[in-house]
Parts: C-alpha cells; sequence; structure tokens
C-alpha cells in the first residue's frame, strides 16, 4: 500500500472516513457549547522582595491556606447557601468551613510574573465574571495584610531573641563587677551589652506597624468576555484533527483487510509480477460475414 493507493482507499473507505471525521467534530462542537463559558480576572502587585526572597517565593504566600482563606473569610462565602451545602456534603460540618472553600478555588488560581519584573499577577478562572474579580482582589489585599504580618510576627522573634540574648550578657555583666577588684572599665561584655541592646531597639523599630513590601499595582475588574470554551476555535482544531483521525483509521483497517482488489494486491500476496491481465467483461459478438 504506497502514497498512489491513497485516494482509491480513501474512496473505498469513505463511509469509515466521514463517520469519524463528523463523529469528532460533532462530539467537539457539543463539548463547546454545553460547558460554561470561563472568565479570567487578574490583579496587579509591585513586590520588592527582600534579602534572600523570590517572586516565587511570594506566589506561594499568595496561593497559601492562609491567604486564601483570609481571603475566602473577607467575602463571606462560607455564608452563601451554595458554598455551604458543598462544604457540608464533603466534610460533613467538620473542620474549618473558609479552608475548605479556599481549597476548592486554589485550583482556579494561578499567580504569575514576567521574566525581569516584579509585578505579580494574580488570575483567578470562573464562570462568574463578577466573582472572578472579587476573589482576584480578595486575595490580593489578603496577601498585603499576611506579608506586614509576617514581617511583624518575624520583627518580634528577634526582639525576643535580642531580649534573652541582652538578658544573658547583663547578667555576665553584673557578675564580673561583682568579682573581688574588678573594675567596670576592665570588663570586656561591656561592648557586646551596648550591641545587643542596639540590635534590640532596631528590631522593635520593626516590630512596630509598617508598610508592607507588596502593593497593588492595579485592582481586578470584572471581563467582558469569557476566555473560554470558544466554539469556533474548537471547531477548526476539530475539522483539523478529525479528518486526521479519519485518515488514519481508514488506513488502519486497509492495512487488516486482506481482501485481493486488484491486480497489484495478487502480486503482493503471491510475491510475483503479473505476467497478463484477462478481462473480465462480456466477448465481442461475432461478425456476420
Amino acid at each position: 500500500m504506497g502514497f498512489t493507493h491513497l485516494p482509491t482507499i480513501l474512496k473505498t473507505r469513505r463511509r469509515a472516513l466521514f463517520a469519524v471525521w463528523g463523529g469528532v467534530t460533532l462530539v467537539t462542537l457539543a463539548l463547546s457549547l454545553a460547558l460554561p463559558r470561563e472568565y479570567v480576572a487578574t490583579a496587579e502587585m509591585l513586590v520588592e522582595p527582600g534579602r534572600g526572597d523570590t517572586l516565587a517565593t511570594r506566589a506561594d504566600i499568595v496561593t497559601s491556606e492562609r491567604v486564601g482563606s483570609r481571603a475566602v473569610a473577607a467575602l463571606e462565602l462560607a455564608g452563601q447557601p451554595g458554598w455551604t451545602e458543598r462544604w457540608r456534603r464533603a466534610s460533613g460540618g467538620q473542620g474549618n468551613a473558609d479552608r475548605w472553600i479556599a481549597s476548592q478555588l486554589r485550583k482556579d488560581v494561578k499567580v504569575g510574573a514576567t521574566p525581569e519584573s516584579n509585578v505579580l499577577r494574580i488570575s483567578v478562572a470562573a464562570d462568574e465574571p463578577r466573582f472572578a474579580a472579587d476573589y482576584a482582589n480578595a486575595l490580593a489585599r489578603a496577601y498585603l495584610d499576611t506579608d506586614r504580618e509576617l514581617s511583624a510576627e518575624q520583627a518580634r522573634q528577634s526582639a525576643l531573641w535580642f531580649d534573652a540574648h541582652a538578658d544573658q550578657l547583663r547578667s555576665q555583666l553584673q557578675a564580673r563587677r561583682d568579682e573581688p577588684g574588678a573594675r567596670p572599665r576592665e570588663t570586656d561584655a561591656g561592648p557586646a551589652y551596648a550591641l545587643a541592646l542596639a540590635h534590640l531597639a532596631g528590631s522593635r523599630l520593626e516590630g512596630a506597624p509598617h508598610k508592607g513590601s507588596a502593593t497593588l499595582l492595579s485592582a481586578a475588574v470584572a471581563p467582558t468576555e469569557a476566555t473560554g470554551p470558544r466554539p469556533l476555535r474548537n471547531l477548526a482544531l476539530a475539522i483539523v484533527i478529525g479528518g486526521l483521525c479519519g485518515v488514519a483509521v481508514t488506513l488502519v483497517r486497509e492495512r487488516l483487510d486482506r481482501r485481493i482488489r486488484g491486480a497489484d494486491d495478487l502480486a503482493a500476496a503471491l510475491g510475483a509480477p503479473v505476467l497478463a491481465r484477462v478481462d473480465g467483461g462480456a466477448a465481442p459478438a461475432p461478425q456476420q460475414p
């Protein structure tokens, strides 16, 4: 079976070809019309990563349970009947509803940044344009609040460590001063104690309320056009893919079919050349003298 026989094969098995072709096209078109429309809203934030920090880390924080549940709580989704019923069916009413809802919405959230840019984009896909925008903005605000909290928590932990360190140095300094014959100027704990106090003062300043390292660049707005499904694009792809599948099925069936339909098939089956052909038509009538 060569390429020269392809037109003949497709013509002979045109029913199978058009059945597969039409089936793929109709199924794709039906799914494109039946699936709900999807809308995507995007909020943008300007992020200034700190020392040892990356945009990938910030993106992971946005999609974390802490930020997601905070955004869900801000929108009061757990109080909506639809979400409440789904949560109760899935968990039996056990656990935290905000966390469960956030875990369900996480698959619809995408966070990314362009190369060599500090702009972080939070995109939310939903079947309602208003909800997509509201949840994207809620995630952005929840991230900003969480970022401030994390910075303050780190500063407070540092302050506690410096407090303990300063108390230890203070005790050492006092013990050396209490030694017989010791003079304050001769102790070596004084400079270390002063340095610890300086660090302590700085950490306490950082622990005070401050502006986070990220700011909202642009809030998400409700999209006016759906991003999917796209019936016309899907139909065009289905026509091309369906045609290729139809041709493939036709060729496979032809390969599995061992019937002899012509001289070439007979020569290939016997492995011998065709020496002559006999016309299978009716014999010509004898001519009258």
